[in-house]
């Protein structure tokens, strides 16, 4: 499977690896750091530079991220407002605690777009609140650009440096690949751990 994929992203080239990332932000058939990885591990093979596997793969979920953006600007805050004031309880969501948490987003909203895009399956929804929220365009660009650039470079840079590596030239890719999904735990589990911090700092009337 893993050479199935590596071989398709050589032929498609730097066009295939942007489109996937930003398809994945919609249609997440596989998990971002897996496409990531192998497209560093096509850049070792000499598909094409990794630095442009990483100009590429961050241009594709940055505009994947600015498409949420828009879906969330779409849906605006009068839509959501009633959800919750409807539906909220089923979330433990009630009208203040959501118009405290959108405060509190408002304020801190550069910031965790930037943190957002290091947590696993947050960063693919992470711009939706924003565009929600109507948070200006202008200043959601830098964080999230930012964010995009810090996870698809270390997982393209991670399936190049061990595609070059001994562990690459003896078929260890998989092993290797499952010690990342590891990883992507300790993440989700950071990102909850940050979040309940946040929450507690949200005042409460």
């Amino acid at each position: 499977m893993e050479d199935v994929l590596v071989h398709w992203l050589e032929i498609g080239g730097l066009f295939a690896l942007a489109g996937v990332m930003a398809s994945e932000r919609f249609v997440p058939v596989l998990p971002s750091y897996a496409v990531l990885a192998l497209g560093g591990i096509a850049a070792a093979g000499g598909a094409y530079d990794v630095k442009l596997a990483i100009a590429a793969t961050t241009l594709g979920s940055f505009l994947g991220s600015l498409g949420w953006y828009g879906v969330g600007y779409a849906v605006g805050p009068d839509r959501v407002g009633s959800f919750v004031a409807r539906r909220g309880r089923w979330f433990g969501l009630t009208p203040s605690v959501y118009e405290r948490s959108a405060a509190a987003y408002r304020r801190h909203s550069r910031l965790l777009l930037m943190l957002s895009q290091l947590i696993p399956t947050v960063r693919i929804f992470a711009t939706f609140p924003a565009g929600v929220l109507r948070v200006p365009a202008a200043s959601i660009l830098l964080p999230t650009f930012l964010g995009i650039l810090g996870w698809n470079g270390a997982f393209v840079l991670a399936g190049y440096l061990l595609e070059e590596s001994p562990v690459g030239e003896n078929g260890l890719a998989l092993p290797v690949l499952l010690a990342v999904v590891l990883v992507e735990a300790l993440l989700v589990w950071g990102g909850y751990l940050l979040w309940k911090r946040w929450r507690k700092s949200v005042p409460r009337s």
